[in-house]
C-alpha cells in the first residue's frame, strides 16, 4: 500500500489515495510544472500519469510503462522500458511528450533484459544510458549506451555489476550516477561513473542498507535517493494464531524462503556476512546451525517430504544452479543442475523428483530433475515460475502469464507438464510462491490489504477464502506451514524507505 504526496514550497500541491500499487519512480517535467511517475497496478504492467504541480491535477498519460522516464533535453520526447514477461522480451522506447510515435530504440530477449529501473537521457541529446543484463557464463548487467542516430551500443565504465538500477548524468557529461549492486546479495549502492570509462567511485557504503533511486539537482552538485532497510524476524505460531506468534530470531535483508524439516527444525536463508546462506534453528530459538559456509549465495531451501534432503538454489559456481543436501547437517551435497538461471526448487511428494524454474531462456519455465541425479526434463512451454507439487503428485501450482497485458494467476498445471488445468485469482507478490494444504483441497498465499500481509487459503473445490492469520502491522515476506498444517513459521518485519541528500562531491 503507497501514497504519493507531491509537496511545493508552500505545501501539499498534489496527493495520489493510497492504493495497493507499485511506484517505480518520479521525474520532473524540464519546465518545472509537472511530475511523471510511473506505478504498476493490478494488470501489474506500468502506467505512465502525470501530476500538475499548480493544483494537483492528475492525468493518465501511457500505458506499458515499466520504467521511470527521462526526458530528452528539449523535452519534447521521453523514453521508458516496456517489459513483456510473457515473451521474455525487454524494450527501450522513446515517444512524444504525450505518449504517441513510439520508437524502439533497443531490446533484449533469450533470457537477457534491461534494467526497468530507469533510464538517463544524455545533456546533448544524442544517446540514452541504462543497464543490460546477460547470462553470459555468469548473469551480469553491463552499464550501456545507445546512439539514437545509429543504435550502436557500447559498453560504459570499466566494470560489470549483478544489477544495475536507476542511471543519472552529469550535466557536463564527465560522468553519471547510478545505483547498483556489485554482486547477487549485496547492497546496492550509489557510484559515479567516469565517462566514457573510468574506475568507479563509490558514494555510499552500508552494508545494511539499500539505495534505489538516483536523481541529481539541476546543478548536479545533490544527489536524491531512498534509502531502504529492511528489519525482520523469523517467527513461530500454533494454527497461524498471531496471538500467540513467538519470535525465533533476526535476519537481515531480503527473503528468500524458508520450510519446515521432517524432524521439527525451521531451515531459511538470511544474510550472514556478505552472503545469503541457509541455516538451521530449532523453532523456539535454539540450537542454530549454519549449513552453507563460504559458498556463494543460497535461495530458497525447501525439505524433501521423506526428510533427507534441502534442495536449494545456489551460485558458487558462477552459475546459478539447483542443489541438494543432507538436511541434518548440510553433507552429502551433491550438484542436480549445470546450467544457469535455475531456482526456486520444491520436491514431489514421493521425494524422487525437484522442480525448479529457469530464467535463462526466452521464457521462464518449468523443469524437473531427479534428486539422485540425471538429465533435467522441461515441463512447460510458456511463462510459468515457482512450481510448487500437490500432495498427491498429480499436480504443481505455478505463478503463470496467460498473455501479454493479463493480470499474473496462479495457475494448476499437470505434473507431468503441459497447459494449465486452472487458472485461479490468488495474488502474486513478489519473491512469493503459494503453498498446498496437505489435504491438495487447498492453496496457501500472502494477502497485502492496506500495507499489512497476512496469509489466506484458497479453497479449490468452491473458490472461498479463508484468512489464517489477523495481523495489524507489518509485512510477512516468507513463511511455510508445518505437513501437518500446525505450526506456522514466517518471516516477518518492515520495510524502512528514507528520502536522503547527498552532496556530490566532484
Amino acid at each position: 500500500m503507497q501514497q504519493l504526496v507531491v509537496a511545493g514550497p508552500s505545501g501539499e500541491s498534489g496527493v495520489v489515495p493510497l492504493d495497493n500499487v507499485d511506484y517505480r519512480g518520479v521525474t520532473f517535467s524540464p519546465d518545472g510544472r509537472y511530475l511523471y511517475f510511473t506505478r504498476i497496478e493490478e494488470n501489474e504492467f506500468g502506467i505512465l500519469y502525470q501530476i500538475a504541480l499548480a493544483d494537483g491535477s492528475l492525468r493518465r498519460i501511457k500505458d506499458r510503462v515499466d520504467s521511470p522516464i527521462t526526458f530528452s533535453p528539449a523535452g519534447d520526447r521521453f523514453a521508458f522500458v516496456r517489459s513483456d514477461i510473457s515473451h521474455g522480451e525487454y524494450l527501450l522506447i522513446t515517444a512524444a511528450v504525450d505518449g504517441t510515435g513510439e520508437t524502439v530504440v533497443a531490446k533484449r530477449g533469450n533470457g537477457d533484459r534491461l534494467s526497468v529501473d530507469g533510464p538517463s537521457w544524455s545533456p546533448d541529446g544524442k544517446t540514452i544510458v541504462y543497464g543490460a543484463s546477460s547470462w553470459d557464463k555468469h548473469y551480469h548487467m553491463n552499464l550501456l549506451e545507445v546512439s539514437l542516430a545509429d543504435g550502436g551500443e557500447k559498453v560504459v565504465g570499466d566494470r560489470s555489476w549483478f544489477s544495475v538500477y536507476q542511471v543519472a548524468w552529469l550535466e557536463d557529461r564527465s560522468g553519471l550516477i547510478i545505483s547498483a549492486r556489485e554482486k547477487a546479495m549485496g547492497p546496492s549502492q550509489l557510484w559515479r561513473i567516469p565517462y566514457p570509462q573510468g574506475q568507479p567511485v563509490k558514494i555510499t557504503n552500508e552494508p545494511a542498507a539499500d539505495y534505489r533511486g538516483v536523481s541529481l539537482s539541476r546543478d548536479t552538485n545533490m544527489i536524491v535517493s531512498v534509502q531502504s532497510q529492511r528489519i525482520t524476524k523469523i517467527w513461530t505460531a500454533p494454527s497461524g494464531d498471531g496471538q500467540r506468534a513467538k519470535p525465533v530470531t533476526p535476519t537481515i535483508g531480503l527473503a528468500f524462503g524458508l520450510d519446515w524439516t521432517a524432524n521439527g527444525k525451521i531451515v531459511y536463508s538470511s544474510m550472514v556476512g556478505d552472503h545469503l546462506n541457509i541455516s538451521l534453528v530449532d523453532p523456539d530459538g535454539s540450537n542454530k546451525t549454519q549449513l552453507t559456509v563460504n559458498a556463494g549465495d543460497n535461495y530458497t531451501p525447501a525439505t524433501s517430504p521423506d526428510g533427507r534432503f534441502i534442495v536449494f538454489s545456489s551460485n558458487r559456481t558462477g552459475s546459478f544452479n539447483i542443489w541438494r543436501m543432507n538436511a541434518e547437517d548440510g553433507s552429502d551435497l551433491k550438484q542436480l543442475t549445470f546450467g544457469d538461471g535455475d531456482s526456486y526448487p520444491s520436491c514431489s511428494a514421493d521425494s524422487q523428483w525437484v522442480f525448479y524454474d529457469n530464467q535463462s531462456s526466452s521464457r521462464i519455465i518449468v523443469w524437473k530433475v531427479p534428486i539422485n541425479g540425471g538429465t533435467p526434463l522441461q515441463l512447460t512451454n510458456e511463462y510459468a515460475r515457482m512450481p510448487v507439487v500437490s500432495p498427491d503428485d498429480r499436480f504443481m501450482a505455478c505463478r503463470y502469464y496467460v498473455e501479454n497485458g493479463a493480470p499474473r494467476k496462479i495457475a494448476i498445471i499437470p505434473v507431468k507438464g503441459g497447459l494449465p488445468v486452472r487458472l485461479l485469482p490468488i495474488p502474486a507478490g513478489q519473491f512469493q510462491r503459494v503453498q498446498w494444504i496437505s489435504n491438495g483441497r487447498a492453496l496457501t498465499y500472502i494477502d497485502v490489504t492496506k500495507g499489512v500481509s497476512n496469509i489466506k487459503s484458497y479453497n479449490l473445490d468452491d473458490g472461498s477464502t479463508k484468512q489464517l492469520t489477523s495481523f495489524q502491522d507489518d509485512q510477512i515476506f516468507a513463511y511455510a506451514l508445518s505437513a501437518d498444517n500446525k505450526q506456522l513459521a514466517f518471516q516477518r518485519g518492515a520495510e524502512i524507505n528514507n528520502v536522503i541528500t547527498i552532496g556530490n562531491q566532484r
